[in-house]
């Protein structure tokens, strides 16, 4: 979340509330939420757009994405810096809406176009999201922005695209992957802990692997792997698992 300076009620709930989200502590009272949303409607009048926001990571927290879609659009009315685009791309980053969250955070970028971290940010989140194709030309554009800056994209990334590339898997395929396993793993409200990615260059054996860590014991994390595994046969024509593979990992 993009950090505002509390001076009023709500910005006081949005900074509890984003440290809540942050921090992933898994399903949060109900008594906290009444709580935090009360202090947001209270602040309303003064800062309508601060207090939606607030409503929308309490609906964040209750796993309620109709509402948390509410609250933020309707935060947009007040505000059109970026910062709510911003927060709006990260409530739904951690709530495994990766696609939804890079259209945001590059909505973000359009508002405030000067600002290179939302542009670095996007092409984190795009680059989480799958959308490696769009994460190169975020990058094209970060180097136009920034000349002297370091490289965009990381020399793990570059290779990982070499590899899918000389073996003509489709940037097309690794989205629908990527999209397929954050649909399911939202549908089962299982957090997101860390994203990592290797690359094998040896000869005969190149590929591409994709680890998530998440907020979940070794025997969920197995049951839930042996149905995305049929998920990908189901849902993603030629899923190509001999070159590009996401797995999951247990991290409670």
């Amino acid at each position: 979340m993009h950090a505002l300076q509390s001076k009023t009620v709500a910005e006081d709930a949005f900074a509890e509330l984003s440290q809540l989200v942050r921090k992933g502590l898994g399903q949060v009272d109900e008594f906290t939420l009444l709580r935090l949303e009360r202090a947001a409607q209270k602040g309303m009048k003064m800062d309508p757009a601060v207090a939606f926001q607030a409503l929308g990571l309490v609906s964040r927290l209750r796993w309620d994405r109709d509402q948390l879609d509410r609250n933020f659009n309707a935060a947009r009315a007040y505000s059109s810096c970026g910062i709510v685009e911003f927060n709006y791309a990260s409530a739904l980053r951690s709530m495994n809406r990766y696609v939804e969250a890079s259209h945001w955070m590059n909505a973000a970028v359009d508002c405030a176009p000067t600002d290179l971290s939302f542009l670095r940010t996007a092409i984190d989140v795009a680059w989480a999201a799958g959308l490696w194709g769009e994460c190169e030309a975020l990058g094209r554009k970060l180097s136009e922005r920034a000349p002297d800056g370091p490289a965009p994209l990381s020399e793990i990334q570059r290779a990982a695209l070499k590899v899918l590339r000389d073996a003509s898997v489709p940037l097309e395929t690794i989205a629908a992957l990527h999209a397929a396993t954050y649909s399911f793993l939202e549908s089962k409200r299982v957090r997101i802990r860390t994203y990592d990615i290797d690359v094998d260059c040896d000869p005969g054996d190149e590929s591409v692997y994709v680890e998530l860590s998440l907020r979940a014991n070794y025997e969920e994390v197995e049951a839930l792997y042996d149905d995305l595994s049929n998920i990908f046969y189901e849902t993603v024509e030629n899923p190509r698992v001999d070159a590009f593979i996401i797995s999951l990992k247990a991290s409670e």
